[in-house]
């Protein structure tokens, strides 16, 4: 019985840590050609689009050049090469992005794009 409280405790504890842990900003350019409508998923929306109407899976990259695919979604379609900050959370994902010049950039990270 003591061990299921001490996982539920770590369970709590680790929930109000994810809501306190910093974003980080990645940068991405927008690939039309990998976007797409989406269906709608009803209440619960686990796609990572957050019931918007379109969504996006890109390869982004972040200011120490780590790269990954990242999920996100828009109520408009966005123009082929639009640069993007999107601001990213540990477990909770895009919060956020936003449209930016490229000049905004790292420029380490301009070549990547």
């Amino acid at each position: 019985m003591k061990r299921i409280i001490d996982l539920i405790g770590l369970f709590l504890l680790l929930l109000v840590l994810s809501g306190c842990a910093s974003s980080q900003v990645w940068y991405t350019k927008i690939d039309a050609s990998r976007g797409q409508e989406n269906q709608d998923q009803g209440v619960f929306d686990f796609s990572g689009s957050g019931n918007l109407k379109y969504s996006y899976t890109l390869l982004c990259i972040n200011e120490k050049g780590e790269e990954k695919e990242i999920t996100f979604g828009s109520d408009t379609t966005l123009d082929d090469g639009t640069i993007l900050a999107l601001e990213v959370k540990p477990f909770r994902g895009v919060l956020s992005w936003e449209e930016i010049p490229i000049t905004d950039v790292p420029y380490s990270i301009r070549k990547k794009l």
